[in-house]
């Protein structure tokens, strides 16, 4: 893959975490993390889902198209059991306790900016 595709997949990467950002704090989620890093992986962004009183790893998948299938349909179970994994290490660095943890999927196509679609899937474990 070439400089300028990688370029153009950070800055679609970039702009679709900012949306799903958005549409959490529309939800009245409060956000803990983004961009969380280990050795082991990344999390796209941590958030508490204040009705449910759960801590939600949340992976999110940005398309410009949807030629190829709905972005979370590009989420494999790999990924879902390695973001789980996370999410708990990154509770055990904070030295935090949730009673319930989740991992949920966001997949945003956008076309020329706009979002043509945002689905939200829930604990999709």
């Amino acid at each position: 893959m070439d400089e300028e595709m990688t370029r153009h997949r950070r800055s679609l990467g970039a702009q679709g975490e900012e949306i799903a950002a958005d549409y959490l704090r529309s939800l009245d989620w409060s956000l803990l993390e983004r961009n969380w890093r280990c050795n082991e992986g990344e999390l796209d962004m941590i958030a508490y889902d204040c009705e449910t009183g759960a801590v939600v790893a949340v992976e999110v998948k940005t398309r410009n198209t949807a030629h190829f299938g709905r972005p979370v349909e590009h989420v494999g179970q790999d990924k879902i059991d390695r973001v789980h994994r996370l999410v708990r290490r990154w509770l055990y660095e904070q030295g935090l306790f949730a009673r319930e943890v989740r991992v949920d999927l966001i997949g945003i196509v956008l076309v020329d900016d706009a979002v043509v679609d945002l689905e939200h899937l829930r604990d999709i474990a």
